[in-house]
């Protein structure tokens, strides 16, 4: 049983809030469906799309998922959430940037029959970069078929990366390691004799690799087999007697430890393995059927996703846990930390971290640590996203529109400078205008100033200037033009960028109310 250190009087506010909403959202929590097979979303009835999502006069062509900001406290880490929302029915499906509020920042590449994963703020060859997964979900399975899309500061694409071998690229993970190469995971089934396992003798197993690959050339630096080093009677998962091939292992995530070999979770087998990564040998298993830890009080997981390796020495990861509650003890999942004695071999709890709904969450999710720390932990399954402090103590909460979701979620500091210019419309208002502007991804804006022309080429007056609102601002003027020009100012009036000239549209007249027969003389 955990003590709490008294606290201080923002911290006692804080947590009171904490109860509120608690209680707020079990009244109106709607579970979250867990993605198809375990990890991605079920074949969707016919609903409408875009419910919640943000409508936009300047961007009809974007569609950004609703997310709103439920609780936020003073000591909540500043910076950006990287969020991908897993369903069309809610929105675009591509990568996503919200700030604090939840409002868009960046709204990504989004194609019907695309879903994306996985977005995050990383380093290539030095410079800040954003990396996502994009392609097909099987959803039976909740393996991907895809690529991983690599951006810079101004959106503009430096690489994109798939596993070698002629191995399909899933959605689980992508890590750009420190020598600039790139770990990722791949599912792919291969024939296997399951008689023994209570399968088939022409049985499939759908074999997970851990690769790592040279980001640049697409050379294969290092492949691990799960079938090849791990008995699949590890699984907690029964082998079909028919039918699809046996999802025994259920990677989905790799990390370094700190020595450079490699962790890797194993959601079937309820383990975190500890992998050689010069001979692929397994050093050690946490969890799972043959564990070389005793877990105690507090400390078993299942189901688990997002294992790592922290700062201090301790492994974080995700536990889903409650997804199964008839093998496990407990009705919610949790971020959880663990410290690992190799020498006694014990994994004794650290600190968790629940909601104040008591979220099940049946697949996804991750925890985050943050350089303050902090954690951020993304709930997958349940549309929320949530920060603790170091003593686990929830200080921000964000929920999505309805049940959507997003696979992980980061927080994470980002410059965003785009390439294409900002958007604009002007809409003629009461004898003035009103216009409209926004610029997506770009995160330096402070205010825009808008410019007035009497006609097309002529030179500009300066008509007003006023703050950034939002993803989109809305600027009424006077004058009405009718050539409209805005230009982004930073925090020190310097221009960042200018929209094209647009000229003004006036509204269309209102016809004539119709005269009906029985109002004739």
């Amino acid at each position: 049983m955990r003590t709490v250190p008294s606290m201080p009087l923002l911290r006692l506010i804080t947590l009171l809030a904490a109860v509120a909403l608690a209680s707020a959202l079990v009244v109106g929590l709607v579970t979250g469906t867990a993605l198809g097979g375990e990890d991605e979303e079920p074949a969707e009835a016919a609903t409408p799309a875009n419910q919640g999502a943000l409508r936009l006069v300047t961007r009809p062509d974007l569609h950004p998922p609703s997310l709103s900001a439920t609780l936020r406290s003073a000591v909540a880490t500043p910076g950006y959430y990287f969020v991908t929302q897993g369903s069309r029915k809610y929105g675009d499906t591509g990568p996503l940037i919200v700030d604090a509020e939840g409002r868009p920042v960046w709204v990504g590449p989004s194609r019907d029959g695309v879903q994306a994963t996985t977005l995050e703020a990383q380093t290539y060859r030095g410079r800040p970069v954003l990396t996502w997964w994009e392609g097909t979900i099987d959803k039976d399975v909740g393996m991907g078929i895809g690529r991983v899309v690599i951006v810079d500061q101004r959106y503009r694409t430096v690489a994109t990366v798939e596993a070698g071998n002629d191995r399909p690229t899933d959605l689980h993970e992508f890590v750009i390691t420190p020598r600039d190469t790139a770990l990722l995971v791949v599912y792919e089934p291969r024939a296997a004799d399951l008689r023994e396992y209570g399968g088939r003798a022409s049985g499939r197993v759908l074999d997970n690799y851990v690769q790592e690959v040279d980001i640049e050339t697409g050379e294969v630096l290092f492949e691990w087999s799960a079938f090849d080093h791990v008995p699949p009677d590890e699984s907690y998962q029964d082998a079909p007697k028919e039918g699809s091939p046996w999802d025994a292992y259920h990677l989905n995530s790799i990390a370094l430890d700190d020595d450079g070999d490699l962790l890797v979770s194993a959601r079937h087998t309820w383990a975190v393995y500890k992998i050689d990564r010069e001979t692929g040998d397994v050093l050690w298993r946490l969890g799972g059927k043959r564990s070389d830890y005793e877990l105690g009080p507090g400390a078993l997981f299942a189901w688990q996703h997002d294992a790592r390796a922290r700062p201090d020495g301790t492994l974080s990861l995700f536990d889903n846990k409650a997804a199964s509650p008839e093998l496990v003890d407990g009705d919610h999942s949790r971020g959880l930390i663990l410290q690992l004695d190799e020498q006694a071999g014990t994994a004794t709890l650290v600190r968790e971290f629940t909601h104040p709904a008591k979220l099940l969450a049946p697949s996804q999710g991750n925890l985050q640590t943050l350089p303050d720390g902090h954690v951020l932990v993304g709930w997958g399954s349940q549309p929320h996203l949530s920060e603790y402090d170091a003593q686990g103590r929830l200080v921000a909460d964000l929920r999505f529109f309805e049940t959507a979701q997003s696979y992980r979620a980061f927080l994470d500091d980002w410059t965003g400078m785009p390439e294409e210019p900002p958007a604009a419309v002007a809409l003629a208002e009461d004898g003035g205008a009103e216009i409209h502007v926004s610029w997506n991804g770009a995160t330096e804006v402070v205010s825009w100033r808008v410019l007035g022309a009497t006609s097309e080429g002529a030179a500009p007056a300066e008509l007003t200037t006023a703050p950034t609102s939002s993803f989109e601002t809305s600027i009424p003027v006077d004058s009405p033009g009718p050539w409209l020009t805005v230009e982004a100012l930073d925090a020190g009036g310097r221009v960042l960028g200018t929209s094209p000239p647009v000229r003004l549209t006036m509204p269309s007249p209102s016809p004539s109310p119709a005269t009906s027969p029985s109002s004739s003389p």
